[in-house]
């Protein structure tokens, strides 16, 4: 469809289909703009506080980092209205957790309530993905209340995100999603009461490309060791960590770190290192643990690859006879 807008006009060109067209006669543009909202809803009123000065960002390990933050950021008598928190508080990157050591519940929730006695706000993330595990709460409700996306098998489809094998909810299901997403974000308040949610990797993401993905056969059971590039992350983060001198109050408060050539050299030197990783990987995943990752004597581990964004299950590619998953407007066809 072309459309060819003039001083008076408005020009449609069309190869067919139906068009419904809503004129707002206005007369002022602030009535335009309410007769527009009437018909496609009116926007949720935000919070006050959303409005106001936020801190995120990857890569705070542990409870005491983000402590640190917000302390420096009132030395340095820098306005905080809202502190988020990525997917380095959860438990094995699981939605709805916390890690058992670096953000115990309870330190967290007590620090969350000091938050807020200051007046500040907590929001953590949480990925779309559920991890395919059996001693996961949210994977057992999901599966018992059915609201896992179908693969063209009729099984909950397998993908891959943080935590490893993963599943994805079915937003587009009211009755049997929706009440068990709120149940679990719920749940999760009265552990820790955040104050807004981060949605993220809602595209939905995956890591794995395939009509049809099931875990390798040595991890068929979900009894599979971890693995995942937590050893790799804490080396590239503590490069992007130092501080080659210079840094000023803000930059220490906010975590912005200044960097020198020498600094620049170090991470571009490990990111061709990983790169080289990447590609070099096998395809089936191995069994070396990285620190911090779970024992052996875990049950529902996950099966990952020696890089987390890096498929590690066996997937099956769609059809060519599949029109949804090759158009003739698709990428591979132009």
């Amino acid at each position: 469809m072309d459309i060819e807008l003039h001083e008076t006009s408005i020009t449609y060109r069309v190869i067919g289909g139906v068009l419904d067209f809503y004129f707002f006669t206005g007369p002022g543009p602030e009535a335009v703009v309410q007769q527009y909202q009437d018909v496609i809803g009116k926007p949720a009123m935000p919070p006050l506080w959303a409005l106001g000065f936020h801190q995120c960002r990857w890569g705070y390990k542990t409870l005491a980092d983000v402590k640190d933050v917000v302390q420096r950021y009132k030395s340095a008598n820098l306005p905080l209205e809202v502190m988020w928190a990525d997917i380095d508080y959860m438990d094995r990157y699981r939605d709805f957790t916390f890690d058992p050591q670096r953000f115990k519940q309870q330190e967290l929730k007590g620090y969350v309530d000091s938050l807020h006695a200051a007046g500040q706000r907590w929001v953590p993330i949480t990925d779309c993905g559920i991890p395919h595990a059996p001693d996961d709460s949210a994977f057992i409700s999901g599966m018992k209340a059915d609201v896992f996306i179908k693969d063209v098998t009729g099984a909950p489809y397998l993908g891959q995100v943080w935590p490893g094998a993963t599943h994805y909810p079915d937003f587009l299901s009211v009755n049997k999603t929706w009440p068990w997403w709120k149940q679990e974000l719920q749940d999760m308040w009265n552990k820790v009461p955040y104050d807004g949610m981060w949605i993220d990797m809602n595209e939905a993401s995956n890591f794995c490309d395939g009509e049809i993905c099931r875990l390798p056969a040595d991890a068929a059971d979900s009894e599979h060791d971890a693995v995942s590039s937590a050893e790799s992350d804490n080396t590239l983060q503590a490069i992007i960590g130092t501080v080659d001198g210079g840094a000023t109050t803000e930059d220490q408060a906010t975590g912005a770190l200044s960097s020198g050539w020498q600094l620049i050299l170090q991470v571009v030197q490990w990111v061709l290192k990983l790169r080289h990783r990447s590609q070099s990987t096998p395809t089936a995943p191995e069994t070396t643990r990285s620190p911090g990752q779970a024992s052996p004597s875990t049950k529902g581990k996950v099966a990952t690859s020696a890089s987390s964004a890096n498929c590690a299950l066996q997937c099956q590619p769609p059809a060519a006879t599949d029109t949804l998953s090759n158009p003739p407007y698709a990428i591979n066809n132009l």
